[in-house]
């Protein structure tokens, strides 16, 4: 009877003790002591309004020994969020003890106004303690409370943000195209702040007269730790219906600045197509200076010559009365002949050539040569009737374009004479 009290007693006292292990492995995963987890917000105002960014931040700090951890958010109802890169691991001095810090980075947009409840995050924390065991261990934050304000009326496109850009760019200049040409054009939205769903859809910027065919829109997210920079880039393909000029309409974002707490807009002015005039060539330059020169040199000919047949008394040059016209084809036809013979270096033929180039000059216009003419025909004969053998090419190809030269500049004093 002894043995048998005995036995059940040491039974008794072994079920109590491992109750009261089982009990304080409990209240040791529950509560961690040298362990701890918070949240923080950080507001642009004490009420933000919907899909305004609010930077949430998990921090925790321990002074274990920690082997693994898993964070599990809550259910973030009512609110849009993302992360902000990966979490972050570093050492700290806080109250003279050296502590581990954990934190985590998110973007969080709430989605409608009113109070709305950011649940505990818990955080499944495998300790190793100074024996080199292994226990499992939890920790929470508390939940945080965010009052939301109602978003004003009025506005088509509800857009929170920093700072906000809008820039346009083309292929081509707009206003010089030509008639059947196509150009790319491509305007970009950059939202500080703003997460990339909230950015506008592309608008609408054809117009009578421009067709305007849209590629599909390019969205991007640049994170960073005060939250994300997001881009939307529309890309248009336009081109005229008809040579008049046609119209684009301006492009226009409203926005709300979170910084000065005004609502704002950033527009692009409406652009003109246009089709351009050609740039000129130069011998079109040319000609469009020397048209109202010649216009006038025509007329003034034309009258000169009128006045000669009409007015008695008056003759022409030569003192023969009416010049014989020297007809083009006849003058080309010995002045090529004649720098044959000079590429040949045939003197026999070149003389032929001169002799008959002077005698047409005398019958046809019966001017005197140019001081610059007779120098290079004084050369040119020098070559020719002189002993010694020249290169009568060059000596040629001078006196042509003297002649040629001198023609010209007395075009207007070959008929009149007072």
């Amino acid at each position: 009877m002894t043995c048998f009290i005995w036995r059940v007693g040491t039974s008794l006292l072994a079920i109590f003790v491992l109750c009261v292990s089982l009990s304080a492995r409990a209240l040791a995963e529950e509560q961690i002591p040298g362990a701890s987890l918070s949240v923080s917000l950080q507001l642009q105002a004490p009420e933000p309004y919907p899909n305004e960014l609010v930077l949430l931040k998990v921090r925790g700090e321990y002074s274990v020994n920690l082997a693994r951890e898993s964070l599990e958010p809550p259910d973030l109802r009512g609110f849009a969020w993302m992360m902000l890169g990966s979490d972050d691991w570093f050492d700290e001095t806080i109250d003279g003890r050296s502590l581990l810090v954990f934190e985590r980075i998110m973007a969080i947009y709430p989605q409608r106004s009113g109070t709305l409840t950011i649940g505990a995050f818990t955080q499944k924390l495998t300790i190793l303690d100074d024996a080199g065991q292994r226990y499992q261990g939890t920790v929470t934050s508390a939940p945080v409370t965010i009052q939301v304000a109602r978003k004003p009326q009025g506005a088509d496109w509800w857009l929170p943000a920093r700072v906000l850009s809008l820039t346009d760019s083309w292929d081509h200049p707009p206003d010089q195209l030509e008639f059947g040409q196509t150009l790319r054009r491509s305007v970009t939205l950059e939202a500080v702040g703003v997460a990339p769903e909230f950015l506008p859809p592309m608008p609408r910027i054809g117009s009578p007269g421009v067709l305007a065919f849209a590629d599909p829109e390019e969205r991007s997210t640049e994170l960073t730790w005060n939250g994300p920079i997001s881009r939307v880039t529309w890309t248009w393909t336009v081109k005229l219906l008809r040579p008049t000029a046609g119209r684009l309409p301006a492009i226009g974002v409203p926005w709300f600045n979170t910084t000065t707490r005004q609502a704002e807009e950033v527009f692009i002015a409406a652009q003109e197509i246009a089709v351009g005039e050609a740039e000129p060539s130069p011998f079109q330059t040319v000609l469009q200076h020397m048209a109202p020169a010649a216009l006038t040199l025509g007329l003034a000919l034309g009258g000169c010559l009128g006045l000669s047949l009409l007015i008695p008394g008056h003759r022409l040059r030569n003192g023969r009365g009416l010049l014989r016209p020297w007809p083009r084809r006849e003058r080309g036809s010995l002045e090529r002949a004649f720098r044959r013979a000079a590429r040949r270096n045939d003197g026999a033929a070149l003389r032929t050539g001169l002799h008959r180039l002077l005698r047409a000059d005398d019958q046809h216009s019966g001017r005197m040569p140019s001081a610059a003419e007779q120098i290079c025909l004084s050369r040119l004969k020098a070559a020719l009737y002189g002993p010694s053998a020249a290169a009568l090419d060059p000596l040629a190809h001078d006196w042509l374009r003297a002649r040629r030269r001198e023609r010209a500049r007395g075009l207007a004093k070959l008929f009149f004479r007072q």
